[in-house]
C-alpha cells in the first residue's frame, strides 16, 4: 500500500495529526443513525496496524485513533436499532477493544448486557466470528467469558 510505504519512509510522526483528525472527521461528519460510518474508522485502523506490527509508531497512532473510535462508537451505539446485521460490526469492534483499547472493555460488556437477550446477546455470543475475534486475545476473552456467564445466569 502507497500510503502505507509513505508513512514508513516519513517516519509515523509525519502523519500522526492527520490520522487522528481524519478518525475524528469521520465521526464529525457520519450520520448517528447509521453504522457503516463507523465501520469505516474501525477498517482504516484495521488496514493500518496489521501490516506494521512491531512497529511502535504506528502502534502508537492506531490507540489514539482507536481511543477516538469506541468513544464515538459508543455514542452511536446508543442511537442504532439494534439488528442481527449488526454482529459483523460488532465482531469489529470487540477486536478493536481488545486489540488497542482494553480499558473500553468493562463499557462493551455494560453495553452488551443491555442488548436484547433472545434478539441480540445470546446469538451474537453463539456467532463464530464474534467468538473468534473476542477470543483473539485476553481481554477479549474476558469480555466474552463474562457476557457467557451473564447469558448463563439469564437462562
Amino acid at each position: 500500500d502507497p500510503l502505507l510505504s509513505l508513512c514508513k519512509a516519513l517516519g509515523w510522526n509525519e502523519f500522526e495529526e492527520a490520522f487522528v483528525e481524519s478518525t475524528q472527521k469521520i465521526f464529525q461528519f457520519g450520520r448517528p443513525v447509521c453504522y457503516s460510518y463507523m465501520e469505516t474508522a474501525i477498517d482504516l485502523i484495521e488496514k493500518i496496524h496489521p501490516s506494521t506490527r512491531g512497529d511502535s509508531d504506528c502502534s502508537r497512532v492506531c490507540v489514539k485513533m482507536s481511543t477516538i473510535a469506541c468513544d464515538e462508537v459508543f455514542k452511536g451505539l446508543e442511537l442504532l436499532e439494534q439488528r442481527s446485521y449488526l454482529f459483523r460490526f460488532y465482531t469489529k469492534f470487540i477486536r478493536l477493544i481488545a486489540n488497542f483499547c482494553p480499558a473500553m472493555a468493562p463499557r462493551f460488556e455494560t453495553f452488551a448486557k443491555k442488548l436484547d437477550f433472545e434478539q441480540m446477546l445470546y446469538p451474537l455470543l453463539n456467532d463464530g466470528n464474534f467468538r473468534s475475534s473476542a477470543s483473539s486475545s485476553g481481554v477479549g476473552e474476558n469480555i466474552l467469558s463474562r457476557l457467557t456467564n451473564h447469558c448463563a445466569q439469564l437462562l
